[in-house]
């Protein structure tokens, strides 16, 4: 069979045979046997109801061996009249036809509702998912979306959250004002290519909604240079890796989102703090710059990045900020609150402020060739450090213990050292 134009048909039941559509057409549902073709027509695909002889509450039953070509075409699914409806799709990952679908929408269609995916949600392109609605992971199953990833529309939201940690794939995220992203407490993966994205700034994520991070961890892994962050949505991200699947990117961060864990930067990249001039950055956990990345703040304006330790590892690079400011907070990382002895940091005539808390026996570890400009150590703990040059001023604070590693470890101050604690003290 044939179907062109825009219709409206009941089922579409494939057993058998092959249908091929064009154009726009609309149905309740869709159902394709075993060795049964279809090929989804070019235009928009509508399902609007429920019921395939598979199952009462599913709009879209693809069985394992069913023969699918998404034609570049929309598949949509309106909301039902019963609630939540499913989406049953054994086709994909199919050698030659891995993705069934091209674009796919989730329209309110003046109901609300929810879409649930029962396997694995294979989309060669966009995903959109709109106003009262909502696409929800089974237990054990993923969406894998190679394009933009937009969640826009009160009342909208992708929930891939459950016991069990499954791994997603976006192109890129956008949470627009209004939606969701409920994430897995596993891991999302933005696979971000120019060439795939519809978003024409370049932003691999930006949150203008609410993310509920779950304890999961989000890695950027572009092929060319993105823009990451910004809006004005709550919620911030647990853990975050930066990294890159070739082309030596070069990513322009803004301040949000606040990353509540650890940021990893590694790759050949640089990850750059220069949107509009500079911007300040939080990262509560452990910052690691490894495999010969850069983290760089290259803006002309001074700014303040706050973290909780700071290791750059081998041929690894960090740019501080411009006469800017790095606060390191705790809690450190494997002892440390400050190791960079092993790759490269640039002072840019700012500020190293690191607070000691109350931890005993955290430590520093700077390049005995790689200087601070100004370097404050503050709070009542105890550090310990290796031999250190301070370009300009060095200030240990009240009820602060500083002491070197080893009695032999050298200090170097060529402007004003002020010791308000305890220097050397047991």
């Amino acid at each position: 069979k044939r179907n062109g134009g825009v219709r409206l048909m009941a089922g579409i039941h494939v057993s058998g045979g092959t249908y091929s559509g064009s154009g726009d057409f609309t149905a309740d549902w869709i159902q394709v046997e075993d060795s049964s073709t279809f090929y989804a027509p070019d235009g928009t695909f509508k399902l609007v109801g429920a019921g395939t002889p598979g199952g009462a509450l599913y709009q879209l039953w693809y069985e394992n061996n069913a023969i699918i070509y998404n034609q570049s075409g929309t598949t949509l699914f309106a909301g039902t009249s019963i609630g939540t409806s499913y989406i049953r799709d054994a086709a994909y990952n199919t050698v030659g036809r891995e993705y069934p679908f091209y674009n796919v929408i989730l329209d309110d269609s003046s109901n609300s509702g929810i879409s649930q995916t029962v396997l694995p949600f294979w989309i060669e392109n966009d995903l959109t998912v709109k106003a009262n609605r909502t696409l929800e992971t089974m237990t054990n199953d993923s969406i894998k979306a190679l394009g933009s990833v937009l969640i826009t529309g009160t009342a909208s939201k992708i929930d891939t959250n459950h016991a069990t940690a499954i791994n997603q794939e976006f192109g890129s995220l956008h949470i627009a004002a209004g939606g969701t992203y409920d994430a897995t407490s596993g891991t999302t993966t933005i696979n971000w290519s120019d060439s795939r994205s519809s978003i024409w700034d370049q932003r691999i994520y930006k949150n203008d909604g609410t993310m509920i991070h779950n304890s999961g961890t989000l890695i950027l892994n572009p092929d060319s240079d993105p823009v990451f962050g910004g809006g004005t949505g709550s919620g911030g991200l647990w853990n975050v890796i930066a990294t890159e699947a070739g082309g030596n990117p070069t990513y322009r961060a803004y301040a949000t989102p606040i990353i509540e864990n650890d940021l990893t930067v590694s790759g050949t990249l640089t990850y750059g703090n220069n949107v509009g001039g500079g911007q300040n950055h939080t990262v509560s956990g452990n910052v690691v710059i490894v495999s010969g990345a850069s983290y760089a703040n290259t803006g002309a304006t001074a700014n303040t990045q706050n973290f909780g330790s700071l290791i750059v590892n081998s041929y690894s690079t960090f740019i501080a900020s411009p006469a800017g400011q790095t606060n390191i907070n705790g809690p450190h990382s494997g002892g440390y609150l400050w190791r960079s002895n092993a790759g490269t940091f640039t002072h840019n005539n700012g500020l190293v402020y690191i607070n000691t808390g109350a931890y005993n026996g955290s430590d520093v570890f700077p390049a005995p060739t790689q200087p601070f400009y100004n370097l404050t150590y503050s709070g009542s703990g105890t550090v310990e450090s290796w031999s250190s040059i301070i370009a300009n001023n060095f200030d240990v604070g009240t009820d602060v213990i500083f002491r070197p590693i080893i009695p032999t470890e050298a200090f170097t101050v060529s402007g004003t050292a002020t010791m308000n604690g305890f220097f050397g003290k047991d």
